[in-house]
């Protein structure tokens, strides 16, 4: 059971960064595949996990995507653990009704392990819009939008979340491409169980992600993303998450990119 609400802080707080991107869809008929393997930081726990995805735009300025995170070991404490398995598949849909911007709406779907995470089986919608523009070598993306998470078994609904994001990547060749951001949350609300709210207001509980990494596009098919981020507050921290620690939360991983 404890490593089931353990676990439970680590998906919960990855489900609240949501989109692919924040730039404009793919061409028509392009495609992107990726495979990404990263860990997630929080003293005394360490998750080494697997992400596969793949997004299409089927049609002008339409995209879709899908994305699985597994889970491959933990370490607790500095000892091995052999926790494993599936975690919340994740939909992704976004429409750009502009050349700079975008409408999205993500949908978790509560498919992960239930030996592995609390088994709370609650459904999340994340969806927005996203502004973006070129400035020659910097390249800014941002994002606005609401998560709301489903009741679950528990008949609990945590409170709502608004996200504000960006991201500044800088263009100096066809090749290298360093960037930076943040992740900027703030709580709505208060829980809700049975229908009912319990406890007290969450709404101004802030929390902050920043993160920054590089791109290297080897030839236009292939490419590689490492980057890093650190969550921060209220939003991310002893609010949401069930293990309510005060440790921050940091992220590393690295990915590679195949258009098609």
């Amino acid at each position: 059971m404890l490593k089931k609400i353990v676990l439970a802080a680590a998906v919960a707080v990855s489900a609240s960064f949501a989109t692919w991107d924040y730039f404009p869809v793919l061409e028509s008929h392009k495609g992107q595949a990726k495979l990404e393997f990263g860990s997630e930081i929080q003293d005394p726990f360490t998750e080494f996990m697997v992400t596969g995805g793949v997004r299409f735009s089927p049609t002008q300025n339409f995209e879709f995507g899908i994305e699985l995170p597994y889970t491959i070991f933990c370490l607790s404490d500095g000892s091995f653990q052999s926790w494993n398995g599936v975690r919340d598949l994740k939909t992704m849909f976004r429409y750009q009704f502009l050349p700079f911007m975008n409408a999205f709406l993500d949908i978790t779907i509560p498919t992960a392990n239930a030996y592995l995470y609390y088994p709370d089986y609650a459904f999340a919608f994340y969806f927005g819009t996203q502004f973006s523009k070129n400035f020659g070598l910097l390249n800014l993306g941002s994002e606005f939008g609401l998560y709301v998470e489903t009741r679950g078994e528990d008949k609990t609904m945590p409170p709502q979340r608004l996200n504000l994001d960006a991201e500044a990547d800088l263009a100096i060749s066809q090749v290298f491409v360093p960037y930076a951001g943040f992740s900027l949350g703030m709580l709505i609300g208060k829980y809700r169980q049975e229908g009912h709210h319990v406890g007290n207001s969450y709404t101004g509980k802030f929390g902050i992600a920043p993160f920054a990494g590089f791109k290297v596009a080897f030839n236009d098919y292939v490419s590689l993303d490492v980057h890093g981020k650190i969550q921060l507050g209220e939003d991310y921290l002893g609010v949401t998450t069930p293990n309510h620690s005060d440790d921050a939360l940091i992220t590393a991983a690295s990915a590679v990119y195949v258009n098609f």
